[in-house]
């Protein structure tokens, strides 16, 4: 049987674990420098703009490094946005650009 979550349970989003971040007075630049992951990607967590992270292998480690860093249950942060990345809807890709003639090629003048 699958055990039960607690109904009080974080559900560690973007937008939570910016407040977390926030409540120890620590700045973006400095979760940064101090777990050596790339500022772009701190922000695209934050943003919760999946579209834009990296793969989850990496991502599961992005996520584990801040929660370390905040004092926070890496496992169940890790978990969690991960959870809830695997339940967003897929963005929708832009149509593909018109095919020119001539595969690509320039024409001699």
């Amino acid at each position: 049987m699958k055990p039960t979550p607690l109904v009080n349970e974080v559900v560690w989003t973007g937008s939570a674990l910016r407040e977390a971040r926030e409540a120890r007075g620590v700045t973006l630049q400095q979760l940064a420098d101090s777990t050596r992951v790339l500022r772009r990607h701190l922000e695209n967590v934050e943003a919760d703009r999946y579209a834009e992270l990296p793969a989850a292998v990496y991502l599961r480690g992005i996520l584990m490094a801040v929660a370390r860093e905040l004092r926070l249950d890496a496992q169940k942060v890790a978990r969690s946005y991960l959870a809830v990345l695997e339940a967003a809807p897929e963005p929708e890709s832009p149509p593909a650009p018109a095919a020119r003639g001539g595969a690509g090629r320039r024409s001699p003048r």
